[in-house]
């Protein structure tokens, strides 16, 4: 073969790998394996037909097809790091995370001069939470490319997955000097910012980041999650919303928009919702966070098995990742406390920094009467996760249902101190319950007047929910204030019109009020009758002291006050006989604290890969 021939093939062959890879980024598949086929044909052992193949393959979930061509590859180039790093998404593409480590490791062994391998091993040992392991790498791969800044971002992330918040803002911040508009930073900054309940300070941050960057899925969706956390579900789905405009083909960008309408909850909401999750099963179809979210949806319709085929697929399909304890809680529903204690079990292994495990976890020694060992997975959740008011709120019920009141009264007061206004409402609601019981146990009115604050605080902060309206029903009924009681349990009705315990106490303060009236109507005609009587005795006796002899001074002096006093006795009688009717508190409807936590399945929510800057 000529010089010139060698040349015209090598040419060919360089046209065919361009078109070749074209095809594959523009997700056209068939046509990029047909192009590199075509390119085997005339060199059989080509490095990037080879790695073409693999990926097309891999793209297209043909896992045995490319683990076939991979092992070819390798055969022909052991030591070629393209080809060995084909090995590790492969791997990474089957959710073999730890099998992928090992692949990466291996490429670096090869070529330590890809940044690249780098990012992707670290992100990987974070994604396990090999933290130790990563901060050795990223301590190498610094030293390796000292002005990386893609490398410095990976360890303000991973001072985020710790939970090292003010450590990865300083991280996060050090990048920014260098470069204001680096996305990952600003990201990790406001993330952190999130996670230590800086919503303010976070939200300021996101909109100054999206005034330059318009286009940025990571940092909108980072402004979803903010008002996702602070229960404005409308604003969060609009922001997901624009994140799925931008990014349309990730699968997270539908699971994330489908969050924020599970939240709202109608049946339209949920609708679309299941939509969502189907569409991103549809991109990704071995998808955890899609099957957890349909198990939320599944349960809040009433279809407990449904959801807990859901939940148990969202685990087959990923064993770390899975909605274990949102599979626990349902179980603890269901009242099946030994497959929820496995299941938490498992949810704290993958994680033991899982504070929705640690809550339901509690929930589950609550319920089996092991109070003391709630108590302390309630105490590790507020440690965990400071900023959320469930661990706090659990704590107290705990601690009220131990009889330990006035530390239940501390941790309650705390935190309404110190977490943001828009996750007291439910605080100082379980405040009141708290309040309301003191009140029942001393029989001191101050309680009740203070509970009433308290609800009327959770009222104006959460106008919305029954819950609120319906304590405030017991607390004015506590307070003989029955209308006003009968107008809350009327509200909570109006918010929720399933509420079967407001429907039974309207029902019956509605009872307490007409026969009120009855007898309100008895004793003003008895007062009126008795009065008239008094009246018309002490006439006569004044007569009979004027015109006759009969009544002396001594029997005027006797009878005059006498007659008096039974007529203010007639005139006050109706007020008298309004007495409270004695056990009609204790046939008011009311859940015990207890009760309150059992609440099912809430979501085990992640965050998307436009979310969080991983893999």
């Amino acid at each position: 073969m000529s010089e010139d021939t060698g040349d015209t093939l090598s040419n060919d062959t360089k046209s065919l790998e361009d078109r070749g890879w074209q095809f594959l980024n523009q997700k056209q598949y068939d046509e990029a394996i047909e192009v590199f086929d075509e390119i085997f044909k005339k060199e059989a052992n080509n490095v990037a037909a080879f790695q073409g193949k693999i990926a097309s393959l891999r793209k297209k979930r043909d896992f045995a097809g490319a683990n076939e061509l991979l092992a070819k590859a390798l055969d022909a180039h052991p030591k070629h790091p393209g080809i060995l790093s084909e090995r590790a998404w492969l791997f990474l593409e089957q959710k073999k995370y730890d099998q992928a480590i090992s692949a990466f490791d291996k490429v670096l062994k090869v070529s330590r001069s890809d940044e690249g391998v780098f990012l992707w091993k670290i992100s990987l040992l974070r994604r396990q939470r090999h933290f130790e392991e990563a901060t050795k790498l990223i301590e190498e791969a610094g030293n390796i490319f000292p002005e990386s800044l893609r490398i410095r971002n990976e360890r303000g992330w991973l001072y985020f997955d710790q939970m090292q918040y003010d450590e990865a803002i300083e991280t996060f911040e050090e990048i920014l000097k260098a470069d204001p508009h680096d996305e990952s930073a600003l990201q990790g900054q406001i993330a952190s910012l999130r996670m230590k309940g800086h919503y303010a300070e976070a939200t300021k941050l996101a909109n100054k980041a999206l005034s330059h960057q318009s286009r940025s899925p990571g940092i909108y969706s980072e402004r979803g999650w903010i008002s996702f956390e602070q229960g404005y579900y409308e604003k969060a789905e609009a922001d997901f919303n624009k994140v799925l405009t931008l990014i349309p083909d990730d699968p997270f960008s539908h699971i994330n928009l489908a969050w924020s309408l599970v939240r709202q909850a109608t049946d339209i909401d949920l609708d679309n919702a299941s939509k969502h999750c189907r569409e991103a099963l549809n991109l990704k179809p071995n998808l955890a966070e899609a099957f957890g979210c349909l198990g939320n949806i599944a349960f809040k319709r009433g279809h407990i098995r449904e959801a807990e085929a859901y939940f148990l697929r969202s685990i087959q399909v990923d064993a770390k990742r899975g909605h274990y304890a949102d599979l626990g809680a349902l179980y603890i529903q269901m009242g099946r406390y030994e497959e929820a204690k496995g299941k938490l079990d498992g949810a704290l292994k993958n994680n033991p920094d899982d504070a929705y495990a640690h809550i339901e976890m509690g929930d589950l020694y609550l319920q089996t009467e092991k109070v003391k060992e709630a108590i302390r997975e309630f105490r590790l959740a507020t440690v965990i996760d400071p900023n959320n008011p469930d661990s706090f709120k659990a704590l107290a019920i705990a601690l009220m249902e131990n009889n330990e009141l006035i530390e239940a009264e501390k941790v309650l007061r705390n935190a309404i101190r110190f977490l943001d206004e828009s996750k007291r409402w439910e605080l100082h609601l379980t405040l009141c319950r708290l309040l309301t019981r003191v009140g029942d146990d001393t029989n001191d009115l101050q309680f009740y007047e203070e509970a009433l604050k308290e609800v009327s605080t959770a009222i104006h902060l959460k106008p919305q929910h029954p819950a609120p309206y319906f304590h405030g029903g017991i607390v004015r009924f506590k307070l003989e204030d029955y209308r006003n009681a009968l107008n809350n349990f009327r509200r909570c009705l109006r918010e929720d019109e399933h509420h079967l315990e407001a429907e039974l106490n309207a029902r019956r303060v509605r009872s307490l009020i007409r026969k009120e009236k009855a007898r309100s109507r008895a004793s003003f005609f008895a007062s009126t009758f008795l009065a008239i009587i008094f009246l018309a005795q002490l006439i006569a006796l004044w007569i009979l002291r004027f015109r006759t002899d009969r009544v002396t001074d001594t029997m005027l002096t006797v009878l005059v006050p006498i007659l008096l006093g039974l007529m203010v006795v007639a005139v006050l009688l109706p007020w008298l006989s309004r007495l409270k009717m004695t056990g009609l508190e204790a046939e008011l409807s009311e859940p015990t604290p207890k009760e309150s936590l059992t609440s099912g399945p809430k979501g085990e929510i992640g965050f998307s890969s436009a979310s969080l800057k991983s893999i």
